[in-house]
């Protein structure tokens, strides 16, 4: 019988037929070299990508703050100053400093967060181990 027919006819749970199936993806994947080196090759594709992508958002997320943060500091300090009439108008140096840690420390932490990613996109994926096949051992005639 099938995964699936053993699977709908309850004879096997949800948690059996993965761990089967993954079990024939991998017997399929190791018994064949070619299979093996396009998904060693497909693997190490997505990889790159996901690597260029993460820079990329990193890229783009530290090019956005600057701009961000002096629109922030600009808009609180005209509305404080139309808000307290002008009273506020001293510590806008202090706010604005506090804006630009703020935004120094989310860029540090997305730099982090992005070497961190890239860290982990760059462990090597072992390749699936090629088995030859058993041999096949028959049983001398007559016995």
């Amino acid at each position: 019988m099938s995964i699936l027919t053993d699977l709908r006819a309850g004879k096997i749970t949800q948690a059996q037929a993965w761990s089967q199936f993954v079990t024939w993806g991998e017997k399929l994947i190791t018994g064949d070299p070619t299979l093996t080196t396009a998904v060693a090759a497909v693997v190490s594709d997505a990889k790159t990508a996901a690597t260029v992508a993460v820079q990329e958002v990193d890229t783009a997320f530290t090019g956005a703050i600057g701009p961000v943060t002096t629109t922030l500091e600009a808009g609180l300090d005209a509305a404080l100053a139309t808000y307290t009439k002008g009273i506020s108008t001293p510590f806008n140096g202090l706010m604005n400093d506090t804006i630009d840690k703020v935004a120094a420390a989310a860029v540090a932490e997305a730099n982090a967060w992005t070497l961190k990613a890239k860290a982990a996109l760059a462990t090597p994926t072992p390749a699936p181990q090629v088995t030859p096949p058993a041999p096949q051992v028959t049983a001398p005639a007559g016995s």
